[in-house]
């Protein structure tokens, strides 16, 4: 019995040293330089206390998975929002502190959703030809399939097959299917909920080790490339990097865009995503940029919201990502001031480590004369 539970104990460590999770938000190695210097510069020290302060008030709690009801500004509507930024958090802190209560957090609530997302009919409140399940929309859903998936990439090693199988065949599957099938003219489209939506499944395709995800999200349900991550890098910007639905609705869009992006060069590095059509993405964050304010507001250009600027979290996270997969320059440097905070991951400790170290920081931002 003694030899048995040796041999067992030595195959989970050998399954756990050669897995490749996380995968998503950042990998093993870049948690670890992050957790090395997690002190050491003071806007990554303030970021990391933020998120482990509001984090922290759940520890030992329980956490709320209602049925959903309530359309956007209801309860249910706002409580699930919550919750995936929760666990997201949660799996972040797990790789920084090694605190199994973090993960434990984390696979309470999936396995919470685990319980109700199989079951679950359209929303209620639903008005649109394309509703969601778990909100009122099938945008939002996206939007839990994007950070619910990096909580569970984040933290999957710290739980039983047992409860990863429920998980992945009872809250993510369900959602991924009605995305994909029921949903897929939607999930098929070149428009900026398609970009969360693929973003979504693709996440949850490499949390899971699900080639199938993966494919479809990059390619198309089909995956013949008339869809997907690939056609929406192609078919929603200009050469330049303009975004065909205007700065505003490119702040929304380029969370998504960067997300899934750092995902994919983590797990399939041989597409080279970040160089896809002359660096693509880069040019479209920098046009977004361009398309300011001198207080940082977007261009008020067709329906948007005048108070939306560069520290919203759309941005802060484009900053972040485009740090690490571009390097860090003069607009980086300027808009990370502005926003007080970075994200735990390797971007962020280069951009708190360019701002500590204070040598030439713009005292403005760098516009240029352009044209789209």
């Amino acid at each position: 019995m003694l030899l048995y539970k040796k041999l067992c104990f030595l195959l989970l460590i050998g399954f756990n040293a050669v897995g490749q999770h996380p995968a998503s938000f950042f990998t093993r190695a870049e948690a670890a330089a992050v957790k090395k210097d997690l002190l050491k510069y003071p806007l990554l020290r303030k970021s990391f206390i933020d998120i482990k302060t509001e984090t922290d008030k759940w520890l030992g709690k329980n956490v709320d998975v209602p049925l959903p009801k309530d359309a956007a500004g209801g309860y249910t509507h706002d409580k699930h929002k919550q919750n995936y930024m929760l666990i997201f958090n949660s799996g972040v802190l797990y790789n920084l502190t090694g605190d199994v209560k973090y993960a434990d957090l984390v696979k309470k609530v999936l396995l919470k959703y685990a319980g109700i997302n199989a079951a679950l009919p359209k929303h209620p409140q639903a008005t649109s030809p394309f509703p969601g399940k778990i909100f009122w929309q099938s945008l939002n859903d996206a939007n839990w399939l994007v950070y619910a998936g990096m909580a569970y990439d984040l933290t999957r090693n710290a739980m039983l097959p047992s409860e990863r199988k429920l998980i992945e065949d009872k809250a993510f599957k369900p959602i991924v299917d009605f995305v994909t099938k029921d949903l897929e003219s939607w999930f098929n489209l070149i428009y900026n909920h398609a970009v969360w939506a693929c973003a979504g499944v693709g996440i949850v395709g490499i949390a899971t080790d699900n080639k199938e995800y993966v494919d479809m999200a990059l390619y198309g349900s089909k995956k013949d490339g008339k869809a997907g991550f690939i056609a929406l890098m192609d078919g929603l910007f200009s050469p330049d990097g303009y975004y065909t639905e205007g700065p505003y609705y490119v702040r929304y869009a380029l969370l998504p865009y960067f997300v899934f992006a750092a995902a994919i060069n983590n797990a399939r590095p041989e597409l080279k995503i970040f160089e896809h059509r002359s660096k693509i993405l880069q040019k479209a964050f920098e046009a977004a940029l361009q398309q300011t304010n001198t207080d940082g507001t977007f261009f008020a250009l067709n329906d948007a919201l005048k108070e939306k600027d560069i520290t919203a979290n759309e941005i802060v996270t484009a900053t972040n990502i485009a740090a690490a997969a571009y390097g860090v320059n003069e607009e980086l440097k300027y808009v990370a001031g502005k926003q007080q905070e970075v994200l735990l991951n390797k971007g962020g400790l280069q951009l708190a480590k360019a701002i500590a170290d204070n040598k030439n920081m713009p005292a403005s931002f760098p516009y240029k004369t352009i044209e789209y």
